[in-house]
């Protein structure tokens, strides 16, 4: 059988290509760092995914090759560790992926109002072919602490334990959902290995992560905050010949 040609442009799916800029705790102790974008990728991210609704022009690209399509997803270094009382304090705790290294985050509302995603574009692809997209997720939470800081005024910017979030993950016109995953506390996250299936439309797709919550997580505080973290993403043909079993059967 010819050997699976499917393939990232550019993105990088260890995010290893963000160590340069991924927070730390001697760099970053207090907060997330709203940043995925490395040296020399140019001037107008500024450091930052930019929301591409916000100003009408092509979203930044991140060193790693991803681009944003809603909001500024943060980079880490793992472990995080930074038990402060102060600043978000987002994804205090979590430890390595089995991918290790750097890994990207996305917080949103329980309300879906407030949300972050990134995309990557993938060649080689035949169409009408299925592909695993493969990848580790964790719901690395947010142990709250911006009570009374400026621009801050709500006790509410935090994860409660027990709340769910997932990641929606789109690719080649399809979309599908992660196993939803409870937020277990600090520095008790855990990481697990997801694989969906998708089938491709054309030779080049885009495959795009964006954050989610599968319910309302409080009835009462709607727009609590989640926050999920992603790594190792990769892309491999499920199957060799498109005549192979139907993965998605009637």
């Amino acid at each position: 059988h010819a050997p699976c040609m499917a393939r990232f442009v550019t993105a990088d799916g260890t995010f290893e290509a963000l160590s340069s800029v991924a927070a730390t705790v001697k760099s970053n102790r207090l907060t997330q760092n709203s940043n995925v974008k490395g040296p020399g990728d140019g001037s107008t991210c500024r450091g930052e995914f930019k929301e591409l609704a916000s100003n009408n022009r092509d979203p930044c690209t991140a060193k790693g090759g991803w681009k944003a399509v809603v909001g500024n997803p943060d980079s880490w270094q793992c472990p995080v560790d930074n038990p402060a009382t102060t600043g978000a304090r987002m994804a205090d705790g979590l430890g390595c992926s089995p991918d290790g290294g750097v890994f990207v985050s996305a917080y949103g509302t329980a309300d879906g109002r407030t949300k972050e995603g990134l995309s990557a574009e993938v060649v080689g692809l035949q169409p009408m072919m299925y592909y695993n997209i493969s990848f580790y997720q964790a719901n690395a939470g947010i142990a709250g602490g911006y009570i009374g800081q400026a621009g801050y005024t709500t006790s509410r910017f935090r994860q409660d334990p027990g709340s769910t979030a997932q990641w929606q993950v789109r690719f080649g016109g399809m979309s599908q959902y992660s196993t939803g995953m409870n937020y277990l506390g600090e520095g008790k996250q855990v990481w697990q290995q997801e694989t969906l299936i998708f089938r491709a439309r054309s030779k080049t797709e885009t495959l795009q992560f964006i954050g989610h919550n599968p319910h309302s997580l409080y009835k009462n505080y709607p727009k609590d905050y989640y926050a999920m973290a992603l790594d190792g993403v990769s892309i491999s043909c499920y199957f060799d010949t498109p005549a192979v079993e139907n993965p998605f059967p009637p």
